[in-house]
């Protein structure tokens, strides 16, 4: 499946977020990526992305302790996102 956001996602990091969605409880975040493209640039690019609602059906579906998942595929984007973001998940999760 190719890239739904070339302008702002950088293939490597699409090929992690491919490989995160065969694991049970992100399964769907491809799809959701391709149906929220938008939703999810805010959401990565956001100042407080601990306080945002993760984009699609996620911020229901997901748990706290996939967080540190979802982060380690995030800090993938640290070229494509202020480290405040970064920052603000890594606070989040801990």
């Amino acid at each position: 499946m190719d890239n739904p956001c070339p302008g702002w996602l950088a293939d490597s990091c699409w090929d992690n977020i491919t490989e995160l969605d065969k694991l049970t409880n992100f399964h769907g975040i491809m799809a959701s990526f391709e149906q929220y493209p938008r939703d999810w640039n805010v959401w990565f690019t956001s100042p407080e992305p601990e306080n945002a609602p993760l984009p699609g059906n996620f911020s229901l579906r997901k748990k706290l302790r996939n967080c540190r998942i979802f982060l380690k595929v995030a800090s993938q984007f640290i070229d494509l996102v202020s480290s405040q973001v970064v920052l603000g998940l890594q606070l989040f999760t801990n």
